[in-house]
């Protein structure tokens, strides 16, 4: 106790709390700034026809800058890529963050905003993943079960079932993925059957040259093509999920396990399956 300087532990303290306080206060404003960039550059080159990568590629100078301003310095490149700036610095939020991150860059350490910068990233990336990886119905990483890999395999010899392709197991608050259908055991003459409205199928829409996502969609009982199917737009709440809505007649079909078959012209399910299967139990 004798060899502490206590003034100097409080100093040393207070500086740090700082220092993790405005450097946390950065991080969240270059992110929401990175998200304002990100939708302006996509709604730009929308606007105009011009690729986006066009655009992120006229980023990394603002990026190498906004870390060195060698740029801004260059007298000869600084008056070329002063429009570049004021372009990237504005959507980007860095008018705001900038002097703040200019201050912590002459007070500190590079490696150690760097590090603190990269732990912050990855925390943040972590905990990101671990919130939505249910709702993205992503796989987790760290099980090290060895036969997991055999559900894939029989995933695409249609031999699967989840609780996600029946309605009455889907919770309120959980997104439906692509389609589903009422439950696994059906003791009515119809089914129903639900689709849900993705942006991925608008590419499929637009080059079959129609305005209807029903127009895309194929389906089938067994092996029966339904044709002309009668399709509602339908919304399901408490999400606010839109999308297209069916009801098929089963009392011909016989007991027992039949399936349902779902395909969209120009999609596959999973990144590889042609076809929804989906079983159900009349």
């Amino acid at each position: 106790a004798k060899k502490t300087d206590l003034t100097k532990q409080i100093i040393l303290l207070d500086q740090s709390s700082g220092l993790v306080f405005l450097g946390s206060f950065l991080f969240a404003l270059v992110f929401i700034g990175l998200i304002i960039l990100s939708f302006s550059i996509g709604n730009l080159s929308l606007a105009l026809g011009i690729s986006s990568d066009i655009f992120f590629l006229l980023l990394v100078p603002y990026l190498f800058d906004l870390l060195t301003g060698l740029l801004r310095k260059n007298k000869i490149l600084g008056k070329f890529y002063l429009p570049f700036y004021w372009f990237f610095n504005i959507l980007s939020l860095g008018f705001i963050y900038r002097p703040y991150f200019q201050i912590l860059s002459t007070n500190t350490k590079k490696w150690k905003i760097a590090l603190f910068f990269f732990v912050l990233l990855a925390l943040s990336f972590a905990t990101t993943l671990e919130l939505v990886k249910s709702t993205l119905h992503w796989g987790d990483v760290l099980d090290q079960r060895k036969y997991s890999a055999t559900f894939k395999k029989d995933i695409y010899n249609n031999n699967f079932v989840s609780d996600e392709m029946y309605l009455d197991r889907i919770p309120d608050k959980v997104r439906v993925r692509w389609a589903c259908i009422q439950s696994d055991i059906v003791k009515d003459d119809f089914i129903k059957v639900f689709i849900v409205y993705k942006a991925e199928y608008d590419s499929s829409i637009s080059t079959q040259k129609i305005k209807a996502l029903s127009e895309v969609v194929s389906i089938s009982l067994n092996d029966s093509i339904i044709s002309n199917p009668d399709w509602l737009t339908y919304q399901r709440k408490p999400l606010e999920q839109y999308g297209i809505i069916s009801y098929l007649r089963i009392d011909k079909l016989p007991k027992g396990k039949n399936q349902l078959s779902i395909k969209i012209k120009g999609f596959k399910f999973y990144n590889e399956l042609e076809k929804l299967v989906i079983p159900f139990w009349k």
